[in-house]
């Protein structure tokens, strides 16, 4: 009974997290590209705590396991993608920029 409460907690405190990044998002439009990777660390912990239902562990059990494995590769993922981006995203304006001004 400890361990499901502390998943439910879990499952609670990741879904705040979630909403105020969703919060942030809409104010600085510059998260969007880690929107994805927040996504699929919720999904994560979605499956986790269905999985550890008695009801549903029989049956179930290696379905939503795969799932919360499938979700854990699809989150760094798009956790990388968002990061390349960003890096690229800039490294490429600084480019145009000394191509814009003549330089090498």
């Amino acid at each position: 009974m400890a361990l499901e409460i502390g998943e439910l907690t879990g499952l609670i405190m990741i879904s705040v997290a979630v909403v105020i990044f969703i919060i942030s998002m809409i104010l600085q439009k510059s998260l969007i590209k880690y929107f994805p990777g927040i996504i699929c660390t919720w999904f994560i912990f979605l499956f986790t705590n269905i999985e550890a239902l008695p009801e549903i562990a029989t049956e179930l059990a290696d379905l939503f396991n795969l799932f919360e494995h499938t979700f854990i590769m699809l989150s760094a993922i798009c956790f990388t993608l968002g990061i390349l981006y960003e890096y690229y995203s800039g490294f490429i304006r600084s480019k145009l920029d000394h191509m814009a001004r003549g330089e090498k």
